[in-house]
């Protein structure tokens, strides 16, 4: 915590957990013969995954021990008063979601309740009192995401879609495209149509009547209240947003213009919004209140002068709100909720995966196949999954010419 408010070096404070890392780091100390480190990652990362997304109820108990410890832990070293502190804190915050959040809780649809890592974070901030909020700008991006994910299934798995293996789905870009392979590999969804229909009419995902439904959705499913983007302008300076917008999109920070500026908007408008309830000056001592809650970092890299010129940041991350709401509970329901999500949790990424441009030519080379006989692209499939689950800490980095060369699909 002293860390995220402090200036130091956010290369190091926010860097990415990734479980493959973990894992390979601690296969480079072992003793394990290099003819045997292929399987023992395998079989590590399968063990792995069931813990976070397929938790037993000893799992769950065992991560909540340790989160639990860390939390014991922090407030041994302070003032025990810091309890009371971060319970009064909690009721005092108004949090804007980011769209990974949102996107992330929406990947989680078919995963068991106790399982749920960010809606329950959600639902474990509105019952402590958080105010949870989602501007137009943040459901814009939201909505883009659900289309262009549908696109992308379109346009690399439909056709090949009963050859696609969880470890060849695990290499898409796209969350909602992994969910959706997972839940079918388990015979919880049948459909991609039927999976998109979860969170807004399939036939309505290509036209504006479908923005509107998913808005509803998430309003309702998430306790959300929505703000329109003219409000978070109405506490903006425009030609700083446009700013930083265009900065954002000179640095490849974001493809398209609309995207750049809901990302600048709102940030400033959390800056504006600052200002406009005196948050500064109101004589508090629990500090601001309004916060992005988002895992990005990388705009962080184009506005340090904005938080130098405000004297403070504007992104809280999920796991300082689980911090929060570890010391805050005081409801049996939100402690039940709360005993599903550990702060370990919330901000890892499993693993690495392709390129996308070569993972798409992998796609690409399955759909050449497509005169074989079924039997014979099924193993065709598995013998390029099992190629790829046991050399993909070295591909991850290698042209798609390496790669194709390495896995002779020619």
């Amino acid at each position: 915590m002293a860390s995220f408010i402090s200036d130091a070096d956010s290369s190091v404070r926010e860097k990415e957990l990734v479980i493959s890392d973990c894992i390979e780091d601690v296969l480079s100390f072992s003793t394990i013969k290099p003819n045997d480190l292929a399987d023992y990652r395998s079989y590590i990362e399968k063990i792995l995954n069931n813990v976070f997304y397929h938790s037993t109820e000893n799992q769950r108990k065992y991560l909540l021990q340790l989160s639990k410890t860390y939390v014991l832990l922090f407030t041994l070293k302070a003032d025990p008063r810091i309890v009371d502190y971060f319970s009064s804190m909690c009721s005092k915050f108004t949090l804007f979601l980011g769209s990974d959040i949102i996107v992330k809780a929406l990947s989680e649809r078919y995963l068991n309740k106790e399982d749920q890592q960010c809606k329950n974070l959600l639902q474990s901030a509105a019952l402590s009192g958080v105010k949870l909020r989602m501007s137009t700008a943040v459901l814009e991006e939201v909505y883009t995401h659900i289309r262009n994910t549908n696109y992308e299934f379109h346009n690399h798995f439909r056709a090949i879609e009963n050859y696609i293996t969880k470890d060849i789905a695990r290499n898409s870009s796209k969350i909602l495209i992994r969910a959706y392979f997972y839940a079918k590999d388990v015979s919880l969804v049948r459909t991609w149509e039927g999976f998109i229909n979860q969170f807004v009419s399939y036939d309505a995902v290509s036209n504006n009547s479908g923005r509107e439904e998913l808005k509803r959705y998430l309003v309702s499913e998430y306790n959300l209240t929505f703000i329109e983007n003219e409000e978070l302008a109405s506490y903006s300076n425009a030609s700083e947003v446009k700013e930083l917008a265009d900065t954002l999109v000179e640095n490849d920070e974001k493809k398209h213009d609309v995207l750049a500026l809901n990302s600048a908007l709102l940030v400033h408008g959390i800056y504006g919004l600052r200002f406009k309830n005196n948050e500064s000056n109101n004589g508090s001592p629990f500090g601001y209140g309004t916060w992005w809650l988002t895992n990005q970092t990388r705009i962080q890299k184009h506005t340090s002068a904005l938080v130098r010129k405000n004297s403070s940041k504007y992104i809280m991350r999920p796991e300082f709100l689980l911090n929060f709401l570890s010391l805050s509970p005081s409801a049996e329901q939100v402690r039940r909720t709360y005993g599903n999500i550990f702060p370990s949790n919330i901000g890892i990424q499993f693993g690495h995966r392709l390129k996308e441009e070569a993972f798409h030519a992998v796609l690409r080379k399955v759909k050449e196949w497509s005169d074989y006989e079924p039997g014979r692209v099924t193993a065709l499939v598995s013998g390029l999954s099992d190629t790829l689950k046991s050399d993909q800490y070295n591909i991850n980095e290698q042209s798609w010419e390496g790669i194709k060369e390495k896995l002779e699909i020619d």
